[in-house]
């Protein structure tokens, strides 16, 4: 018999750290491998909450034996919680910042109509992206590619040339749903809304590019995921 979901049993609790979930099964002790859900399935109503534990307590004793006891059932407790490392799901954290830009040359004096012949520093502000992605299968070729690269074509709704890869960060943890080791990184990219290959002509007073782009491009659908447009 197919283990059949007690009635009322679904729960989700809301706190200051987040949500989780629970669910309970009861079901045949001879088979709670198949009944059970698997690790990082999703919570009916809220894919976002993963099972993230499973706990099987046997029930109805019916013998005991020297290679182990025999029962005829089982209670089958499942807990939810939110998955930070979801296969083609980047979970962004965003960082601001800026940097100093000097925008004194090319300009003059608005008293005395003199030119500027001292050093003006503006802030300049960029914002960095981190996506936490989970991958199958040793990203770390895949990741090498990108060093030093600008986005070729759009990408999380940000025009080519406007994001730099930063780097990232990755290590490998096992994943016991399918019995191979899984790897999590954490890729973080930089967004410059005048583009990267672009650099501030102080004689002009305007942003500029040369005839060689200061950096090559790539593409960065790659990474086997695109954040929305934001």
């Amino acid at each position: 018999m197919a283990a059949v979901e007690q009635m009322g049993s679904r729960k989700i609790v809301y706190d200051l750290t987040g949500r989780r979930g629970w669910r309970v099964w009861l079901g045949d002790w001879a088979t709670w491998r198949i009944d059970a859900p698997p690790l990082r399935s999703g919570f009916p109503g809220d894919d976002m909450l993963r099972c993230t534990r499973v706990t099987v307590t046997p029930e109805g004793l019916t013998k005991v034996g020297q290679l182990g006891d025999e029962y005829s059932h089982c209670r089958i407790e499942a807990e939810y919680d939110i998955e930070e490392w979801i296969d083609n799901l980047a979970w962004p954290h965003i960082e601001h910042g800026a940097d100093v830009l000097d925008v004194g040359g090319g300009r003059k004096w608005k008293s005395d109509g003199a030119w500027v012949n001292q050093p003006i520093n503006i802030l300049y502000g960029f914002t960095v992206y981190s996506y936490r992605v989970r991958y199958q299968t040793d990203p770390t070729r895949m990741l090498r590619s990108l060093t030093n690269k600008v986005n070729s074509q759009p990408w999380g709704g940000a025009p080519p040339g406007t994001l730099y890869y930063l780097g990232a960060d990755s290590d490998t943890e096992w994943d016991e749903t399918v019995g191979l080791p899984f790897w999590r990184v954490v890729v973080r990219v930089k967004y410059d809304a005048a583009g990267h290959n672009w650099a501030w002509r102080s004689d002009k007073g305007k942003f500029d590019t040369t005839d060689t782009p200061l950096y090559s491009s790539a593409d960065f659908s790659v990474l086997g995921f695109e954040p929305p447009a934001g």
